[in-house]
């Protein structure tokens, strides 16, 4: 019995397996044969399906704008003040007292500076040229004095307080001397009483104590004015007489006319004022040239510069020194 009913169990298997087999070949068959439809779109349930509620989106909070951190104003640079410069001690060349807003002219010498037989003497010309040419109040002290030799004026500078403190006091200061020097020698010389085997002596001595006397007036002169800047100037000596020197022979030994027993002595003067002047540094009027000429042969008589006298220059004559002076400018205070 058991065995009839695993072979009918077997069998009823076999049935199935036929049976399965085959309609599993006809449904692929049918699948293959048949057309395919396209899958209808289910229409979705409208009704079924709430429309979901958006979530609200979020607000973003608003991006913080960053305050800019203020840059720091620098403190400013402190400008270093400068270290004064020490004033060096003063050397032995003293500083300068500052120039005052007028001028004091003195001017010393003998009748030239004193402008004697001309309506205006070179001196008050000059004063005039000063004050038109740097614009500053320039007051006068003339102090010259007719017929002074050098030695009187000498004097007058070492002696004389009115000379001593006008010239320390001024910021100009003119003088001329040496005419009367050499005119009181030319006299004795034509008195024939000058001595020497020649009549020359006493030109000889003038000659000499007019330059003894003029370097000590520089010395002096620059001693009161030296703690400030001054304009000091001065002028060599013309010869008024070349014309009756030609003509006139005093002293017949001599060799030659009185002209030419003058003229070295003039040259030695007038050579002794220039180079002084220059080592000194004080610029001077070169009268002797313009008045008697390049070679001092030239009568200034004849050029109209002399007054009726003879020997002073006239207006014209002191018009002619005045620009001489004024040439020379005004340093060291222009």
């Amino acid at each position: 019995m058991k065995q009839l009913f695993v072979k009918t169990t077997k069998f009823l298997g076999l049935i199935f397996l036929i049976f399965f087999f085959t309609v599993y070949l006809s449904r692929s068959h049918f699948i293959q044969a048949a057309p395919k439809r396209p899958r209808p779109t289910p229409t979705p349930n409208l009704t079924a399906t709430p429309t979901p509620t958006p979530i609200p989106t979020a607000t973003p909070f608003p991006t913080a704008t960053p305050t800019p951190i203020p840059t720091a104003t620098p403190f400013p640079t402190a400008t270093p003040t400068p270290i004064p410069t020490a004033t060096p001690f003063p050397t032995a060349t003293p500083t300068p007292t500052p120039t005052p807003l007028a001028w004091k002219y003195t001017a010393m010498g003998d009748s030239l500076a004193k402008g004697l037989f001309a309506f205006i003497g070179y001196v008050p010309r000059y004063k005039s040229y000063i004050v038109t040419d740097t614009g500053i109040t320039t007051n006068l002290s003339n102090l010259a004095v007719s017929g002074w030799t050098s030695a009187q004026l000498l004097n007058a500078l070492e002696t004389n307080a009115t000379f001593q403190n006008s010239v320390t006091s001024s910021q100009v200061v003119t003088w001329d001397v040496g005419g009367a020097d050499f005119l009181n020698a030319r006299t004795s010389y034509k008195s024939k009483t000058c001595g020497g085997v020649d009549n020359q002596d006493c030109i000889r001595t003038a000659v000499a104590s007019f330059k003894e006397n003029w370097s000590n007036i520089i010395i002096k002169i620059l001693s009161f004015r030296a703690l400030n800047n001054t304009i000091i100037r001065t002028m060599d000596v013309y010869n008024p007489y070349v014309n009756k020197d030609k003509v006139a022979d005093t002293w017949p030994n001599d060799l030659g006319n009185d002209f030419q027993v003058f003229k070295p002595y003039a040259d030695e003067f007038n050579g002794y004022i220039s180079s002084t002047a220059t080592v000194n540094g004080i610029p001077y009027a070169k009268v002797y040239e313009a008045f008697n000429g390049p070679g001092g042969d030239e009568d200034p008589s004849d050029k109209g510069y002399i007054s009726f006298d003879g020997l002073h220059p006239n207006d014209r004559g002191h018009k002619v020194i005045a620009d001489l002076f004024r040439a020379l400018g005004y340093s060291p205070l222009r």
